[in-house]
């Protein structure tokens, strides 16, 4: 399977004069990644819906060019990291990483559940924009672990089926819920990714 992203934009984000603009912009571009159902609907002429030529897209999705690079870079020399995302890619969820500037202390990354349509749950994955290329992809995995966690589970589906879910699951780190299995993941791509550069 070749690893392919959606990338919607060109440019990291548009510079608007308005008080408030960038986050509406921000919301916007969100939206229509998000509310995009999972395959194209391609009709004949004849207007009926034509299934040989349905287009599947891909559930991690990003507009982060080197965010992209770092995610294919790890799914062709981690086995682990491989396995991740095909269990993603079979899943309902669909995964939009991205990477910020704004966190505070030593917090690398985060999840969210953005919400479900289309029979899909949009997650988002922010990144530490200050990570080097190899920490990006370590937190990558753990964040994307968290994932398969809930593609796992088709009840949490807002806000509280995730923070009971994780309560049950994991503990309450500095930065939020943790689990020891995204922890053991992350150390395992990272281990593979060093054996695989040497």
């Amino acid at each position: 399977m070749q690893l392919r992203f959606v990338q919607v934009l060109r440019h990291q984000r548009p510079t608007v004069g308005l008080p408030g603009c960038r986050q509406s912009c921000a919301i916007l571009l969100l939206a229509a990644l998000f509310a995009a159902p999972a395959f194209s609907d391609v009709r004949s002429s004849a207007g009926e819906r034509d299934v040989s030529t349905v287009v599947r897209l891909p559930k991690l999705r990003t507009v982060d060019l080197r965010l992209a690079q770092v995610i294919r870079r790890g799914y062709r020399l981690s086995p682990s990291f491989k396995a991740l995302v095909d269990a993603i890619e079979s899943s309902n969820v669909i995964v939009y990483l991205e990477r910020h500037t704004r966190f505070g202390g030593l917090e690398a990354g985060r999840l969210n559940l953005a919400g479900e349509a289309y029979g899909h749950r949009f997650l988002k994955i922010s990144l530490n924009a200050s990570l080097s290329d190899r920490e990006l992809l370590r937190y990558a995995a753990h964040e994307l672990h968290h994932a398969r966690e809930i593609a796992e589970r088709p009840d949490v589906v807002d806000q509280e089926s995730l923070r009971q879910f994780f309560c049950r699951i994991g503990h309450l780190g500095p930065y939020g819920f943790e689990t020891e299995a995204a922890q053991r993941l992350a150390r395992q791509v990272a281990s593979e990714l060093a054996a695989a550069e040497r």
